[in-house]
């Protein structure tokens, strides 16, 4: 494993430390890309030219048979014909934004990621989660990172001027108090990674109060 990725690992480790503790700052302070801000739901997705995706069924046949079989126990609400292959496959694009509105339950965590090109060319990959809200019978999508790399950086002054003005723009948020979301900035030689996380684990332990989730039965040892 090479030092900047051990670096890369070290610092995520480090944000989900933060946030396990600690609740999110208000929705208005998440960090945004020009298209897309973390916390988004599916209305501001529309607006974005996602890549198509694929998820035909030779590619779900391709994860391990208990994978498939533990990723479609997160959604329940679908008739006998099962949950769509998209939802196990776990991406999403232009085309399935309408149905994945119609997706109202998961039992567990889980996200779909779906790519654009930014107005720059840069790859962004934007993932969505259906998460839990205050009433249990509705959960809602919205978009928990975002991570944009940044190519062909051939020039030490190019590399320099990229990573002064991804720190005038997201400054605030690259050592975050208690609470808040963070960025990452990585450098790695000639590409660099912008991240932006929105991690909540007290929030992942609200999954499966829906009726329709498999509730955990309590064993008794005496």
């Amino acid at each position: 494993m090479s030092y900047i990725l051990k670096g890369l690992i070290f610092r995520l480790a480090v944000l989900f430390a933060i946030f396990i503790s600690y609740p999110l700052q208000a929705a208005s302070d998440f960090p945004c890309v020009k298209e897309v801000c973390v916390g988004d739901g599916l209305d501001k997705l529309r607006a974005i030219d996602w890549h198509p995706v694929h998820y035909t069924q030779k590619r779900v046949e391709r994860i391990r048979k208990d994978e498939r079989a533990r990723r479609a126990k997160t959604y329940r609400g679908f008739s006998r014909d099962g949950v769509p292959s998209y939802l196990i496959v776990r991406v999403f694009d232009n085309d399935l934004l309408d149905d994945m509105a119609g997706v109202k339950i998961a039992c567990s965590p889980n996200a779909l990621v779906g790519s654009f090109s930014s107005e720059g060319g840069h790859k962004t990959d934007v993932h969505v989660s259906l998460l839990p809200s205050n009433d249990a019978d509705n959960m809602v999508w919205r978009v928990t990172s975002i991570n944009r790399v940044y190519k062909g950086l051939e020039s030490p002054s190019q590399r320099k001027q990229l990573h002064q003005e991804l720190n005038a723009r997201y400054g605030k948020h690259l050592n975050p108090k208690p609470g808040e979301s963070g960025v990452l900035i990585v450098p790695m030689g000639k590409e660099t990674t912008l991240s932006l996380h929105w991690v909540d684990v007290a929030r992942n332990k609200n999954y499966g109060k829906h009726p329709q989730c498999e509730q955990s039965q309590n064993i008794s040892i005496d």
